[in-house]
Formats: structure tokens, C-alpha cells, sequence
């Protein structure tokens, strides 16, 4: 029926990639004399990836104020890349450097959500609620080393896996509302924030991933008011809103340690080179306004 539908959506992706690059450092002193030897480090990768998602949603408008909305969603990834990195010297030959890296994750994300909406009086509300399931499992296979998250793991953090949500809206009047939403998010870790691969493009600053970077949440609220002009003139938009982040994933960065300068020596790194990398901030937040203005100046 136009107001009552089930949908179902099965996508599948696949791909592959292959990169290389030679990385050439020449030092000398202000005034052009060779400082130290030039240094050549190769790079050489393959890597390969499929993606499957699968969808279904139904959604009922019992009445022109009562909806209900409720689906399941799985989706499921999985890739393999090897990076090679060689030292090169001026014979041309190579020595493989321990920033080489085979790895392999796999991450998966199971969900489903509910939504209900009704009105009472003038007042037009929505409450919803999403439970999901996320798993993220990353190997460096030359080492055996294991990285990722899971969440929940457990019952002790069962609530990281439930995202409410509630939508309020009043009429002030024939052009104005008034309205308050709260909801909660997740931002899950991106595959380089949490991969341990050392980049070296720049000797003076480095970057690597943090294997026990954990997702980050934002609990939302807006408070909004709009007011639509009369004879379509326009529009006036404010909004308020606070936002608490917790375990806010943030940039850190710090000199080199000496255990990882005695392994990348041979790259050409900086003693003094900056390292950075990410952090779960223990929360943020983050408060403000903003204004919008829309308005007609002339006929056309």
C-alpha cells in the first residue's frame, strides 16, 4: 500500500589496488655542501577488498499524524594489503626495513532501529531507538599482532550500544516552531587511526595508527526555532545546540621515542622527528549557535 512498505537492499562491492613510490632525501648546509649522503627508500603495495550490505526496512503511516518506521542492517567488510619498504643504496641495492606490512582486518557492524511517531495536541514528537553491534579485527600478519575493538564486549558496556533518540516539535504559530532534539552517535575509528603502519614521507614528521584506539560517542542537543516569512518572502533559522563527545578520538603528537628511531634509522628519520598518532580524549564539549537568514530582496 502507498502508506505501508517493506524494502530489502543487497549491495556488494568489490576491488583491488597496487602502488609504488621512491622516497629521495638529499641534506646539505645553507650553503649547497653536502651535509650527509643522499637517501632512497622504495615503497612497493598490492591490496584487495569486498564490502557486502544488506538492508530491510518497513515503515507505516497509520494516519496522517502516526508513523512507525523499524529495519535491520548488517554490513560486513573485508580487506588485505601488502606494503613493502626497501632501503636503497647507491648500488642499487635493496634491503627490506622492519616498516614493511602485511595485514588483514575484517569489520562488521550489525543494527536495527525502531522509530515511532505520533502527535499529541499541537505537539508532534518522534522516539527512536538503535541497537548495534560492531566488530573490528585487524592483523599484521608477519607479526601475528592483533588490533581492533569490539563493542559491546560484554554486558558491562551494553549500553555503548544503544543510540536513542527524541524529536519534539510546537507550533508557535502559522509560521513559527519551536523545537528540541536530543540523539546519540558513534564515530567509529578509521582503518589508518588504529593501523600500527609507520609513514615516513616526511622524515621530520611521522604518523602511525593506534591499535587500541576505541569508537568515540556524541550525545546531541538543538534547541531550534524557524519562522517562515508570509507570501514565501523567506525564512529565519536559529539554532542552539551542545554536543558531549566521549572518548573523543583526537590527534596526539610528541617527539620520537629512541626504541622507534633505532628502527627506522636506516630510513633517513629525523632524530628529532614528530610523532603523531591518535587518542581517545576522556570527553569534549562543544557548545554554540548558529543563524540563518533566507530572504527574497527583489521579485526575481
Amino acid at each position: 500500500k502507498p502508506d505501508n512498505k517493506l524494502t530489502a537492499d543487497l549491495t556488494y562491492n568489490n576491488g583491488s589496488s597496487g602502488n609504488n613510490s621512491d622516497i629521495v632525501n638529499s641534506f646539505s648546509y645553507p650553503d649547497g655542501s653536502i651535509y650527509s649522503p643522499t637517501t632512497h627508500v622504495f615503497n612497493d603495495g598490492s591490496g584487495n577488498s569486498y564490502q557486502v550490505t544488506g538492508q530491510i526496512d518497513y515503515s507505516n503511516k497509520i494516519s496522517d499524524s502516526k508513523r512507525i518506521e523499524f529495519g535491520l542492517r548488517s554490513f560486513y567488510n573485508n580487506s588485505k594489503t601488502n606494503f613493502a619498504t626497501y632501503s636503497v643504496d647507491g648500488n642499487n641495492i635493496k634491503t627490506k626495513l622492519p616498516l614493511s606490512n602485511n595485514y588483514k582486518y575484517t569489520e562488521k557492524v550489525n543494527a536495527g532501529y525502531f522509530n515511532y511517531a505520533n502527535k499529541i495536541n499541537s505537539i508532534t514528537y518522534q522516539v527512536g531507538l538503535r541497537v548495534e553491534f560492531s566488530n573490528f579485527d585487524g592483523l599484521l600478519i608477519d607479526s601475528n599482532y592483533h588490533f581492533g575493538y569490539k563493542f559491546p564486549d560484554g554486558f558491562k558496556n551494553l549500553g555503548y550500544s544503544l543510540f536513542p533518540s527524541f524529536f519534539l516539535t510546537k507550533p508557535l504559530s502559522e509560521n513559527e516552531d519551536l523545537q528540541f532534539n536530543y540523539s546519540k552517535r558513534i564515530r567509529r575509528p578509521r582503518f589508518w587511526e588504529v593501523n600500527p603502519f609507520v609513514d615516513i614521507n616526511d622524515p621530520l614528521n611521522i604518523r602511525v595508527g593506534n591499535p587500541a584506539l576505541k569508537p568515540e560517542y556524541t550525545n546531541s542537543f538543538e534547541l531550534n526555532y524557524f519562522n517562515r516569512f508570509n507570501k514565501n518572502s523567506g525564512s529565519f533559522l536559529a539554532v542552539l545546540y551542545f554536543k558531549n563527545n566521549v572518548g573523543d578520538i583526537t590527534q596526539y603528537s610528541d617527539t620520537i621515542s629512541p626504541a622507534l628511531y633505532a628502527q627506522l634509522n636506516n630510513a633517513s628519520i629525523s632524530p628529532d622527528a614528530v610523532l603523531s598518532t591518535f587518542i581517545n580524549a576522556g570527553y569534549t564539549n562543544r557548545m554554540g549557535a548558529e543563524f540563518t537568514l533566507q530572504k527574497n530582496l527583489w521579485k526575481n
